[in-house]
């Protein structure tokens, strides 16, 4: 009889991976870093730190034009391409952001969190021209988009993000430094505008100006240079040489095609104006040797009004640069001939007066000449300057 042995069965075999998967799911899990997008306001301080750092450069380079016309289309080219190479260069080198956003703890990454290169940056800054013509609302989407994106930003696609928290101190530094460092650089630019723009006559046309020290030599109508002794002179004598000098029609044909607007002439007087800036007019004077026209307070000219094509007068008559004698006066200096020249900042309000929309510049020009006597020769002459 055979026994019937039955084995017993194998216990089913454990899997290997489930164990395995256990452990991996049971081990802490490393995060993955965060990222904290830059919304608007904080890169709207940026863009006031960055606004003042080019102003520090920018103004300079705008006084520079208006002193040297001649050359006034080097210098614009400059003030277009200095913020460019700032932001450009800036954006796409190793700091990965301009000093604003640096000031401020914000860097420009692609949408990866890697430094951008340097085409994309150009992109990046021109892109900005399409925020700003759409009233401005591709700047206002960086406060409202889920990753804090301009227009330009989405449309490049680029990121500023975060790298350090906001410090309260750091916000008022930026418009403290603003208000006080551009404050100081403007004045002083329209300080030297005002007073001493005539200084450098290397613009005006050949003929057109004197040193005065060879002119006090000349006989007749000499002038006198500041420190240099008064030519010695009469009332008589003046109005004598103001009603029987004048520029030469050569001498205004060159003024009229330098100036921006028409000539504007007032007894021996030429007047002109320059380019509109956004809160002054460089009004440019010319006149005939007359002696001692070159002397301290010799020539003021106050201004009236400043119209434009509508009949708003944008003259900022409450400024220290209208209400202030030292910045009405005017220096005359010369230049490789016999005829003087100075220049005079017009202030006007911030908001709408352009090269285009200008219409008349209206004021007079105050003469205080010494007499021999020791007393002063006073005479006026009011002029409009009217566009082209």
């Amino acid at each position: 009889m055979e026994n019937n042995i039955v084995a017993p069965s194998a216990a089913p075999a454990q899997p290997v991976v489930q164990p395995v998967v256990q452990q991996i799911n049971q081990m802490p899990t490393q995060a993955a870093p965060s990222v904290e997008y830059a919304g608007f306001w904080r890169r709207f301080v940026a863009l006031v730190v960055d606004g003042t750092v080019l102003a520090i450069v920018v103004v300079p380079i705008t006084v520079a034009g208006a002193l040297i016309p001649q050359a006034r289309p080097l210098f614009e080219l400059f003030q277009y391409l200095i913020p460019v190479a700032y932001f450009v260069i800036l954006e796409s080198s190793s700091l990965q952001g301009t000093l604003g956003k640096r000031w401020m703890g914000l860097r420009v990454t692609d949408m990866s969190g890697q430094r951008i290169s340097f085409m994309r940056s150009v992109g990046r800054y021109f892109s900005k021209i399409i925020s700003t013509i759409i009233l401005g609302i591709g700047w206002l989407m960086a406060g409202f988009t889920a990753k804090k994106q301009g227009l330009h930003d989405i449309i490049t696609g680029t990121l500023v993000i975060k790298e350090s928290p906001t410090k309260a101190w750091k916000v008022v530094a930026a418009f403290l430094f603003q208000g006080i460092l551009v404050g100081l650089v403007w004045g002083a630019a329209m300080g030297i505008l005002a007073h001493f723009g005539g200084a450098d006559n290397s613009f005006l046309p050949d003929g057109l100006g004197a040193n005065p020290d060879t002119m006090n030599q000349d006989a007749g109508n000499d002038g006198s240079a500041d420190g240099a002794s008064p030519v010695s002179m009469t009332s008589a004598q003046y109005d004598e040489t103001l009603a029987s000098v004048s520029l030469p029609s050569s001498v205004a044909d060159d003024i009229s095609s330098m100036g921006d607007m028409k000539n504007a002439v007032s007894g021996p007087f030429i007047l002109n104006a320059g380019h509109v800036f956004s809160s002054s007019v460089m009004l440019k004077i010319y006149a005939p040797a007359i002696a001692n026209l070159a002397a301290d307070h010799a020539v003021k000219i106050v201004i009236s009004h400043v119209y434009d094509d509508k009949g708003t007068d944008y003259l900022d008559a409450t400024s220290d640069f209208e209400t202030k004698t030292f910045f009405q006066e005017v220096t005359m200096s010369s230049y490789k001939g016999s005829y003087f020249s100075g220049l005079r900042n017009v202030n006007i309000k911030k908001g709408g007066l352009t090269n285009q929309n200008i219409k008349s510049i209206e004021g007079q020009i105050v003469l205080s000449l010494p007499l021999a006597d020791g007393s002063s020769y006073s005479k006026s002459y009011p002029f409009t300057v009217l566009a082209k």
